[in-house]
């Protein structure tokens, strides 16, 4: 018999009250409602990113961390086959194949233009200062993780998804939890077409 996978709305989740908490400690107030807009910004602008320096000579890449060093995330492309490859994942393993330069840190000075105009296309939106974007990125990542840290368990699979942008999913194998992301097919089509945001 198939076990049952838990499946919830991200904005039904307690990671929009912690991200906008952490906030408020920084002095930097933004109410719950607009969290799912800086998600929806982040995956449309990595998308965005990765189609600007893709190579159908060598993988690219993105990697979000902490500022202690810890990973978060990571994203990569790569031309296989003759087609694009364009994968999300938890797992730095996922990203060896991302070589020497070609691994951009999500602080580089490339990347955080992408962010401040997907924020701008999709939503009318400004971050406070450069580094504000990528800050509320990382505290919706690091919830993600969180999130299935805590609600998945040995018998009972557990995926979060934000409609239209993101779902994630995780499960035991060999007593330690699997995380998987994927993002929604329009955005991913992002990587392979320069066509205007669609809000």
């Amino acid at each position: 018999m198939a076990t049952e996978v838990t499946k919830v709305k991200f904005e039904d989740t307690n990671i929009l009250e912690d991200v906008s908490r952490q906030l408020a400690t920084q002095d930097f107030i933004l109410a719950e409602i607009h969290i799912p807009k800086v998600s929806r910004t982040l995956f449309v602008a990595v998308s965005k990113f990765l189609a600007s320096i893709k190579s159908q000579d060598a993988a690219k890449g993105i990697v979000f961390k902490t500022v202690d060093g810890k990973f978060l995330a990571g994203a990569y492309i790569e031309f296989v086959d003759g087609h694009w490859v364009y994968e999300w994942t938890f797992n730095q393993a996922d990203m060896d194949g991302v070589k020497g330069d070609n691994l951009i840190p999500s602080t580089h000075e490339l990347f955080i233009p992408f962010l401040t105009s997907a924020a701008a296309k999709l939503y009318g939106m400004k971050f406070e200062s450069e580094s504000t974007g990528l800050n509320i990125s990382n505290m919706i990542l690091d919830g993600l993780i969180q999130w299935l840290d805590e609600n998945v368990k040995d018998d009972a699979p557990a995926s979060l998804e934000q409609v239209g942008v993101f779902e994630i999913h995780g499960e035991v194998k060999d007593g330690s939890i699997v995380k998987s992301i994927n993002i929604d097919e329009e955005i991913k089509n992002l990587v392979k077409d320069d066509a205007s945001y669609q809000s």
